[in-house]
């Protein structure tokens, strides 16, 4: 049997996660470098938030008569059962660099309901009330 030319890397299926719980909201990221924004997706109902996405390639190999197509699928799903209900209706999800941000605000009142959470444009600015210190990656966020 002939060894097939295409080899894969591995690849991470389920995120790795920080969660930081924080006086106003909660603060989750997750990395993913991998997915493409649009095969992210973020919900919120009753207090949980759901992060998913899924990854599709496909790679081709061969010369001459010779041809190789291998096909790879692979999807998560993560979900966060947040200790106060989260307010699905203030919740901001942004994806930049192969990181994942959300911020679930604690302030309001949970909705019962299932939403859909939209991903910020990449180009989009933080929310005003985070500083981020380049220099610290896990630098404490300051209130304004």
């Amino acid at each position: 049997m002939k060894k097939l030319p295409i080899t894969w890397s591995a690849l991470e299926t389920v995120p790795t996660c920080e969660f930081e719980e924080k006086a106003n909201d909660y603060v989750i990221r997750l990395e993913m470098p991998d997915l493409k924004k649009k095969d992210i997706h973020v919900t919120m109902c009753g207090g949980v938030l759901t992060v998913s996405g899924e990854q599709k390639r496909e790679k081709h190999a061969g010369s001459g008569s010779e041809h190789v197509t291998e096909k790879f699928h692979s999807v998560f799903k993560r979900s966060f059962s947040l200790p106060e209900a989260g307010n699905a209706d203030r919740v901001h999800a942004e994806y930049n660099n192969g990181v994942l941000h959300i911020e679930v605000s604690k302030n309001g009142r949970p909705s019962k309901s299932f939403r859909e959470i939209p991903l910020a444009e990449e180009t989009a600015a933080l929310p005003a009330k985070r500083v981020r210190s380049e220099s610290n990656h896990k630098s404490s966020h300051k209130a304004a």
